[in-house]
Parts: C-alpha cells; structure tokens; sequence
C-alpha cells in the first residue's frame, strides 16, 4: 500500500469534521481490479447511504484516447440538476500531464467558485516530491 499507485480518498466536512455529506472515494482499475490507470470512482451520501444523491463515474485508460491527456470531471447534483453542492474534479499526471499513477483532486463550491467547507487534496508518487518544492520556490 504505497501512495504511488493507490488511494483511499476519505472526505470530511472541514468545518466539523463529521461525515455528514462528505464523500468516499475509491479508485480501482476496472480490468484487472487493481490500482492502475483505470478509475472507478463511487460518491455516496453517507448521511442516508443512498445514491439519492450520488454519482457512479467510470474513467478510462487515457492511452486509449477515450479522455484527452487531462480527465475534467463535472459531478452534479443528481437529486436536482444543479452545481449548487457539486465537485470539479481534475485527474492528471502531474509529471507529464497523462493518466497515471498521481492524482490531484479539487472539490470546489461552484457557486461562488471557492474552496469553502470542501477540501483540495493531493495524492502524488513519492517521485513526484521535487516537482512540488520547485511550485513553492517559484511562488
């Protein structure tokens, strides 16, 4: 269980820290059932259990072109069609922006485009440490 090529994505409401409407995010690769390029990701609402409200999105292998070399996901609010409590999610590579085995989530507040009681979370290959100290440096 490495952080290069696995992932469990546990995510709370920041403000107090309990589960209610916060997400569970496992990623899988749906051929082999392991952690690859191939993603599965699975929303619940963990408050009543259901799909209700909830999301089940299958991502692709990107060399086979069925995402471009970046995956946006828009998640909606199924219950009502809207963005008012929905996610971006952004998935790419951040060495050579393709599919692999790091991954960086964002999960904004469309409504006002901020970051409120939602979290930005980043899953990187150890390798990929450099890349992050350099960002800083030239910020």
């Amino acid at each position: 269980m490495e952080w290069a090529s696995s992932a469990l994505i546990m995510l709370f409401n920041l403000k107090n820290i309990e589960w209610a409407s916060s997400a569970l995010i496992m990623l899988f690769n749906l051929t082999s059932m392991e952690w690859a390029s191939s993603v599965l990701i699975m929303l619940f609402n963990l408050t009543s259990m259901e799909w209700a409200s909830s999301v089940l999105i299958m991502l692709f292998n990107l060399t086979s072109m069925e995402w471009a070399s970046s995956a946006l996901i828009m998640l909606f609010n199924l219950t009502s069609i809207e963005w008012a409590s929905s996610a971006l999610i952004m998935l790419f590579n951040l060495k050579n922006m393709e599919w692999a085995s790091s991954v960086l989530i964002m999960l904004f507040n469309l409504k006002s485009m901020r970051r409120t009681s939602s979290s930005l979370i980043v899953i990187v290959n150890f390798n990929l440490k450099p890349v992050f100290k350099q960002e800083r440096q030239l910020r």
